[in-house]
């Protein structure tokens, strides 16, 4: 017994200092906690090389964002500030921050930042939605368990139950299926072309300079499908960074 409980507590400890191991050889973690801590130190710009280098490894945290938004505003890149806040409120929404997009957008007259009823009501929306989908699934079960005890004490079941059942059923799928968020991206370029066509050779429609924000509705190759002033217009991929 005692051997076999040894053997057990060798195991855990391996694998616990196999995964410790593993997260501290974590490129993403390392440059994480290095811009951390330059940025406690007030080493900006530093500890921005350091946050970038995370985010470019596929890493990133609300906090960390808010933090890169705040160094490139006081560098004045307002561009990347919007592209920071535009992911920020990807992982967390807030009327705070798309409040303040909208000014410094207003500030830079730039475009894609309004914030009207609608918006107000999809950032609540995101922040909510999976509480909004556990809340469903346990009113659900809860009226499939109480038809379940009717049936097995031999009491009649309405019809009404298994309709409001299939209600909440339906309702839960729609849910799952139905994405009320566009796919949006920054123009992070100046003297961006936006394009008549998914080809170099066709006609400008307009040039764009860096920071307006615009609605990804498709693509073709190298190009993204968008709106502008109520056309459709194509713009490359190299010149945009998609924000959701």
């Amino acid at each position: 017994m005692q051997a076999f409980i040894l053997k057990k507590a060798t195991f855990f400890t391996a694998c616990s200092f196999f995964l410790c191991f593993s997260y501290g050889q974590n490129p993403a973690v390392n440059s994480l906690t290095v811009a951390d801590s330059l940025f406690a130190k007030h080493d900006y710009t530093e500890s921005l090389a350091a946050y970038e280098a995370t985010l470019h490894q596929g890493m990133s945290s609300p906090m960390m964002l808010l933090r890169m938004a705040f160094i490139t505003e006081g560098l004045g890149d307002y561009a990347k500030t919007l592209c920071y806040l535009s992911l920020y409120q990807q992982q967390r929404p807030s009327p705070q921050v798309a409040l303040k997009m909208n000014e410094l957008a207003t500030r830079h007259n730039l475009r894609g930042y309004e914030y009207d009823d609608w918006d107000f009501f999809l950032t609540y929306y995101q922040r909510y939605y999976i509480y909004m989908v556990a809340a469903f699934a346990v009113l659900a079960l809860w009226m499939l368990g109480g038809m379940i005890r009717k049936k097995m004490r031999g009491n009649f079941v309405a019809g009404r139950h298994g309709l409001a059942l299939s209600f909440f059923l339906g309702f839960m799928l729609l849910l799952f299926n139905v994405s009320l968020s566009d796919r949006k991206a920054v123009v992070t370029e100046d003297y961006t072309y936006f394009m008549d066509a998914p080809s170099a050779g066709s006609k400008v429609m307009r040039v764009v300079r860096k920071g307006h924000r615009v609605r990804i509705t498709g693509e073709e190759d190298i190009w993204l499908r968008t709106n502008w002033e109520g056309k459709t217009a194509y713009v490359r991929r190299q010149n945009v960074w998609p924000v959701n």
